[in-house]
């Protein structure tokens, strides 16, 4: 989702001395630790959970689709590939694949469309 609130972007840095060096003015002689407010990735994870199961629930994933779904691995891909190529032999025809990587392609995501699909299908208005 990648989309988070100003304060949950912050860190805070936290420096520590080295125990038993002897100038303390030198700059090696401390430690410096970030510390990341979690809480982001705790929302991001709860609302990940919910929107996947309204859309598991109302029925928004197609059948075919493989990938971030529970309970469809890659056996299940080359299970359905597999069989599709032997009704397709049976009729004596050629098969073609064609595998695209298109992660990169849809790296925008417009909310507005999505809380508009998710109105039009009554989906609660905690996710809208």
């Amino acid at each position: 989702m990648e989309y988070y609130l100003r304060r949950f972007k912050a860190a805070r840095i936290v420096v520590l001395r080295k125990s038993n060096k002897g100038d303390y003015g030198l700059f090696k002689v401390w430690r410096f630790i970030a510390l990341f407010n979690t809480i982001d990735k705790l929302i991001e994870t709860a609302i990940a959970k919910r929107l996947y199961d309204a859309a598991e629930t109302y029925i928004l994933f197609s059948n075919f689709q493989i990938g971030a779904r529970l309970g469809r691995f890659t056996e299940i891909i080359f299970e359905f590939l597999t069989e599709q190529v032997y009704i397709v032999w049976k009729v004596k025809k050629v098969v073609i694949f064609l595998f695209l990587d298109l992660s990169s392609v849809f790296d925008r995501v417009f909310f507005t469309r999505i809380y508009q699909v998710l109105r039009t299908r009554r989906i609660s208005e905690w996710l809208a």
